[in-house]
């Protein structure tokens, strides 16, 4: 089950990766390691083996492998969560914050993604990518990798975004403030949403929402019957407060937003 796990791993398949883990894990054995690929793990109990390496990294591996699972099935808020979580016990972790950048940059977050880049570039590690949300960084060391992102982001930062991707962008933040129980900065976001496009239906809907949920009914309705005329109201919601929301057309009553596609 353990090397069934490391293949999984090497494979990029981090979901099966994980599950073979849990069933090594599960059952004692008094077996003897013969062989390994770590040289130093010959003659020792398997157990012990076991508890060994995986009790020093298991935790931000399994993190690590659990966001990039989430990541891969598209829910980029649980995935964020998940990573800034474990990031107060493994500050210098370069694939924790380079993962983490990805899924900053995956909700909008362009300047927290940079800052996580930046780091995880400034580690300089030469450990490789093995379990990747994107397929072209594995095998590669991971500090390079981060820099790479680094560089990419600044240029994207420093040639400005349209409208639309600015628009996109700040109700993607807005999403994920009131995901982390912040209304009043999701609140901030959608204004500075609609302070650039006063038509886009998602920000419309989301002002409602915002409207409603502080006992403003009147203004709620007022939003939500303009969302229903703004642009973009016939598109479906790629991302929501509520999984139910997503996939549906607007107006919706929840937070909600189109997918930002950086890069």
């Amino acid at each position: 089950m353990n090397n069934l796990g490391y293949v999984a791993e090497l494979e990029g398949d981090a979901d099966r990766a994980l599950r073979y883990y849990a069933l090594a894990a599960r059952d004692h054995t008094d077996a003897i390691i013969d062989r390994s690929s770590e040289a130093a793990l010959k003659g020792k109990p398997l157990d012990e083996a076991f508890r060994q390496v995986h009790d020093a990294d298991q935790e931000i591996s399994k993190v690590n492998e659990q966001a990039i699972v989430l990541l891969h099935q598209g829910h980029v808020f649980e995935a964020k969560n998940l990573l800034q979580s474990a990031l107060p016990r493994h500050p210098n972790d370069p694939f924790l914050l380079n993962n983490l950048g990805y899924a900053l940059e995956a909700v909008g977050d362009v300047e927290g993604a940079l800052r996580c880049y930046s780091q995880a570039a400034s580690l300089h590690s030469t450990q490789r990518v093995v379990v990747s949300p994107r397929v072209k960084w594995r095998g590669r060391p991971v500090s390079e990798v981060a820099k790479e992102n680094a560089v990419a982001l600044t240029r994207q930062i420093a040639s400005g975004e349209g409208i639309e991707a600015v628009t996109a962008r700040l109700n993607l933040r807005g999403v994920a403030a009131l995901n982390d129980n912040y209304p009043s900065a999701a609140k901030d976001f959608f204004l500075q949403a609609y302070k650039d496009d006063a038509q886009n239906a998602f920000t419309l809907n989301n002002l409602g929402y915002i409207a409603e949920l502080s006992g403003d009914r009147e203004s709620a309705e007022m939003y939500y019957e303009a969302a229903r005329s703004g642009r973009d109201a016939n598109a479906r919601v790629s991302y929501s407060t509520r999984r139910d929301a997503e996939g549906q057309k607007i107006p919706w009553p929840s937070i909600i937003c189109r997918t930002w596609r950086p890069r």
